[in-house]
């Protein structure tokens, strides 16, 4: 029998950094393979970023791997900056693959939440495939690597708000008796972990042996949801 040549590419896009913070970073990795028979050309990888990310030229480069006798016929790197990515040209031989890490820089106002950021890839041969799949194997991820979640990002906002009040409000005399009372309320995405608390007249206020205080109830570390 005349054996059949056919076209096909793999991808997928993960992530190093599951969760982040407004004005942090996230590192993904894109992994694109030839699991077909035929020597596939024109490879582009495009990655088009959800609003709060842009492409970040922290690292030295953005480095990409070349296996298997794979090409970068035309290399470019996204401009820092950018929303819309592309790395140029690729050849993939058959079993041959390109892998691409880079950084994102995450925006300072972004609202808590997941974020999922797919990627695609093209050839001369193939079209266009993507690794976008939510409730079953995609037939362009590796096997295993869907329902796709391994790249999404969650974006954790801090919300810590501390209070101090005093009572009485003012003494007779100098050694009179005053109670503070400190708040601490977590309006964030997630529960915070309290270390330490700090007032800058009588120091560490969870330090039942600071000589500045007659008695203190605080107590750290303490998570506060």
């Amino acid at each position: 029998p005349t054996p059949v040549s056919f076209a096909e590419l793999t991808i997928d896009k993960d992530t190093s950094t599951s969760t982040t913070t407004p004005g942090g970073t996230a590192t993904y990795t894109i992994v694109v393979t030839n699991i077909g028979t035929q020597t596939l050309t024109n490879v582009t990888v495009d990655d088009t970023l959800d609003s709060i990310f842009t492409f970040s030229a922290t690292q030295p480069g953005t480095p990409i791997t070349l296996a298997g006798g794979a090409t970068n016929t035309g290399a470019t790197a996204p401009t820092t900056g950018a929303s819309t990515l592309s790395w140029g040209v690729f050849t993939i031989p058959v079993g041959g693959s390109v892998s691409i890490t880079f950084d994102v820089d995450v925006s300072a106002a972004a609202t808590a939440g997941t974020y999922d950021n797919t990627a695609s890839v093209t050839s001369t041969e193939n079209g266009t495939v993507d690794d976008d799949g939510t409730t079953a194997q995609d037939a362009h991820t590796p096997i295993g690597a869907d329902p796709e979640d391994d790249e999404d990002v969650t974006i954790i906002t801090s919300g810590i708000a501390v209070t101090k009040t005093a009572n009485p409000t003012t003494v007779a005399e100098p050694g009179g008796a005053v109670i503070f009372t400190v708040g601490i309320t977590n309006g964030g995405s997630a529960d915070a972990l309290i270390s330490s608390l700090t007032d800058d007249i009588f120091g560490n206020i969870a330090d039942s042996g600071n000589t500045l205080l007659t008695n203190t109830t605080c107590a750290v570390p303490q998570t506060i949801t």
